[in-house]
């Protein structure tokens, strides 16, 4: 999810998002599923919105429809920069 506004991933190589983010869904029972990028919000975004926003990114990263009923294991949005 690098832009330098709130858009999706893309696979064109890009700077670096302004936040590193990782999550995990799992389906009980199922699969699990762990993606990870980096994320520059749009002035005003929350963290909320944020957090919503790589939710869907990581479901339709899966491939797999069943994700959309995915519970999250873990999530963490970090500044970037060390």
């Amino acid at each position: 999810m690098d832009t330098q506004t709130d858009q999706a991933a893309t696979t064109a190589p890009q700077e670096p998002g302004t936040h590193f983010f990782a999550i995990t869904l799992e389906v009980p029972t199922y699969a699990s599923f762990t993606t990870t990028g980096s994320y520059t919000p749009a002035p005003g975004t929350t963290r909320e919105q944020a957090f919503t926003r790589i939710y869907a990114h990581a479901i339709d990263s899966s491939g797999d429809p069943r994700m959309r009923t995915a519970n999250v294991l873990f999530f963490s949005l970090e500044p970037n920069e060390l």
